[in-house]
């Protein structure tokens, strides 16, 4: 889902709690770069947790601070332009659409509030799994789930080890980011590949 359908940018959100560059920077490695992140991801520790463990990293002053960060940050996440018409002209080619997404419970929440959500077939959140991509249970629990075949599928991410996770999970993988390719790029590398998404 991050880079695919919607921008995830940790600079970019972290830029709206800090006009420091500095101070950004080191927001950006206690809380969103540090493997606690991941592990809130994955469904292995809750946000409460998550908020205590940063704490531990940052001056009292930033606590608040801290706080709201992880209260907030998807407020700072908006699904790309055209992406909607996209996977338009996907449905309508026939595709099946699915988002397996690393991300916190919350994100189900948010991607169903999108409008492009009408065209999607399916979803997995990792940290209702308590599984993180590039595992390859994830993607077999995905098949499974939805009675997707493998040989007809095709997973898009733009992490490069996660496109690996799926392939060596018998999917297809396309390496993509909507930061720097557009939603058409999107469509003409599935309809040149083939299969479910």
């Amino acid at each position: 889902m991050g880079n695919v359908l919607i921008r995830w940018d940790p600079e970019y959100i972290i830029s709206h709690y800090s006009d420091d560059k500095d101070e950004r920077k080191m927001l950006l490695n206690a809380i969103i770069r540090h493997p606690d992140w991941l592990e809130n991801d994955g469904g292995f520790i809750d946000e409460n947790i998550l908020l205590s463990r940063v704490k531990t990293r940052l001056d009292v002053k930033y606590h608040t601070l801290a706080a709201n960060i992880i209260d907030t940050f998807d407020r700072w996440m908006f699904a790309f332009d055209s992406i909607d018409a996209a996977l338009a002209e996907l449905k309508k080619r026939g595709y099946g659409l699915y988002v397996l997404s690393n991300s916190c419970p919350r994100f189900r929440g948010k991607i169903e509030a999108q409008t492009f959500s009408e065209y999607l077939d399916g979803i997995v959140i990792s940290s209702e799994e308590k599984m993180l991509k590039p595992d390859v249970k994830l993607f077999d629990l995905a098949v499974g789930r939805f009675g997707i075949d493998r040989k007809e599928t095709v997973f898009i991410d733009d992490i490069k080890e996660n496109v690996e996770g799926a392939i060596k999970a018998g999917l297809g993988g396309i390496l993509y980011n909507g930061q720097t390719e557009t939603p058409d790029a999107l469509v003409r590398k599935i309809t040149e590949y083939g299969g479910n998404i």
